[in-house]
């Protein structure tokens, strides 16, 4: 039995690394054959610079972003479970939800960043910009989630429900919401606004 279709979708956002793929893990594989670097996810970083992470340079971090391959893009593990992806799927289909996805990574990996999205069968609007707060104002999004700080609090700052990743290097921030998963986002969404998630779907 379906709900009733709302009058315009509500847009969830998400950043990409850290978030919905695990870049850690992507990034420490790379230096480790450069440096000899341990191999880390996203759950084990102490901080968001990857430099001081690692214990490298600003210098060699960059040049381990730019030895990232296509494959090491296209095999970033997912940060959200099996029942996580079902309600993706789900939103991403309904008529009350439109998910939406903007991304701080460069235009180079633009085409293997929505083959990873559609391998999972995730319908999402795909947007590579920096500037997290305006974005989110210009394309009508209503939360977002982000694991950078400075992200976070730009799209508060901008008027948008603002949410961060309880990963060790986020802190409280005045009108951030920390979620510990991708499912709990999703249900904080749910609760605040009452948007049931439809099973009726796009055509």
């Amino acid at each position: 039995m379906g709900t009733v279709r709302q009058e315009a979708p509500y847009r969830v956002g998400f950043d990409m690394d850290g978030v919905l793929a695990d870049f850690a893990w992507g990034f420490t594989l790379t230096a480790e054959e450069m440096f000899g670097t341990p191999v880390s996810t996203a759950k084990d970083w102490h901080a968001w610079s990857a430099s001081e992470v690692l214990g490298i340079t600003r210098r060699q971090a960059k040049n381990v972003y730019a030895a990232m391959t296509d494959e090491v893009w296209r095999n970033l593990p997912s940060l959200f479970s099996e029942r996580t992806e079902a309600r993706l799927i789900q939103l991403g289909n309904s008529f009350n939800y439109e998910l939406v996805i903007i991304t701080a990574r460069y235009d180079l990996v633009e085409d293997i960043t929505k083959q990873w999205l559609r391998d999972r069968n995730i319908k999402a609007e795909v947007h590579f910009r920096d500037d997290k707060g305006a974005a989110c104002m210009e394309l009508g999004v209503h939360t977002f989630l982000d694991d950078k700080p400075k992200h976070a609090e730009a799209v508060r700052d901008a008027g948008i429900h603002a949410f961060t990743m309880d990963w060790p290097y986020c802190e409280d921030s005045p009108g951030i919401h920390m979620v510990r998963t991708i499912g709990e986002y999703l249900d904080e969404v749910r609760f605040c606004f009452g948007i049931e998630e439809a099973p009726c779907v796009h055509e």
